[in-house]
């Protein structure tokens, strides 16, 4: 019976002793874990030789731990522009010299062009803020309260939230902070929140991003949001075609079969219309003054992007167009 003690023992010691098996992945968990379908996993792979994953005895592909990153930072940088046939044969050094280089900094903001505020979890402020990724975006100062904050917005450009959880108390109060400071942009990066939260912030201009995201997802949708914010603030374009050529359009016979050109003259009467409306409701709301001056914003870009596809269209119908405003 000892005998048989100190066998088991020494088995023991021996498992004990044996280095943990690596992690591998089947081809479906590496969809779920980087968003590619399973199909494109394995045209990247027969294709351009981006993995080379162990078979299983039952023949079954197995990707490891670098596998896994390595296709993470493929589909980023796939994403961004780049060719997954230039992207297949580089290491993860390599990759990440592709992704975290100067040439991943296009289109970040060099932080010393914005006032950055964050507030909120420290927590997530060290987790976000530390990748080579964000290094455009950390902040100048991080308050703990947003009670700290909120007479002080006037020092930043920028206002990023962080809270796990968003509810509808918190949304109104950013509203209140954020509707003294319009010109201001506010961004609340959460985990756990509502659709009627989200609609309502969003349609006071906070933009609201879902955590977790990506570091270099996360430096896209800011850059993204602050572009269009300073694209808001510039003199909208003003519109080239004068109601009554809009209105001749409408009513002209053209040789297409269908009837493109009324319907994108009618659209862009209708949207001008609104616009009018919309000045209204500024004047007769001065509660929702910052909703309705978004909106005739929006209208406004969406007359210049109708526009030039009725240049498209009147072109192509040979079209005078020389009453356009």
């Amino acid at each position: 019976m000892l005998f048989n003690f100190f066998c088991a023992a020494l088995s023991k010691m021996k498992t004990m002793d044996m280095p943990a098996a690596p992690k591998l992945f089947s081809i479906g968990a590496m969809s779920r874990e980087t968003g590619i379908h399973v199909s494109t996993i394995r045209m990247w792979e027969a294709r351009y030789g981006a993995l080379q994953p162990v078979r299983t005895e039952g023949g079954a592909r197995r990707y490891t731990t670098t596998d896994l990153e390595r296709l993470r930072i493929i589909k980023l940088l796939v994403d961004r522009g780049h060719k997954p046939s230039a992207l297949a044969t580089q290491d993860l050094d390599q990759l990440h010299a592709e992704l975290f280089g100067p040439s991943a900094q296009n289109g970040n903001l060099p932080s010393s062009e914005l006032r950055i505020a964050s507030m909120g979890s420290t927590t997530w402020r060290s987790l976000l803020f530390t990748d080579p990724a964000m290094t455009a975006w950390t902040p100048a100062a991080h308050f703990d309260a947003l009670s700290e904050v909120e007479n002080r917005l006037e020092s930043f450009d920028l206002g990023i939230v962080l809270t796990p959880a968003l509810q509808m108390n918190l949304a109104k109060y950013l509203a209140a902070a954020f509707s003294v400071y319009k010109s201001k942009t506010l961004v609340v990066i959460y985990e756990f929140s509502s659709s009627s939260v989200i609609r309502f912030l969003s349609a006071l201009g906070i933009e609201c991003i879902k955590y977790p995201a990506a570091p270099m997802d996360l430096a896209r949708s800011l850059t993204n949001i602050i572009e269009a914010r300073q694209a808001e603030h510039q003199s909208p374009a003003q519109p080239r075609f004068g109601i009554e050529t809009l209105q001749t359009i409408a009513v002209t016979d053209t040789n297409l079969l269908c009837e493109c050109p009324k319907h994108l003259a009618s659209l862009i009467i209708s949207l001008h219309s609104f616009i009018q409306y919309s000045n209204q409701c500024v004047n007769d709301s001065p509660k929702d003054a910052l909703i309705h001056e978004k909106l005739r914003d929006i209208a406004s870009l969406g007359i210049v992007q109708l526009e030039s596809g009725l240049d498209l269209v009147l072109e192509a119908e040979k079209i005078n167009r020389q009453h356009a405003a």
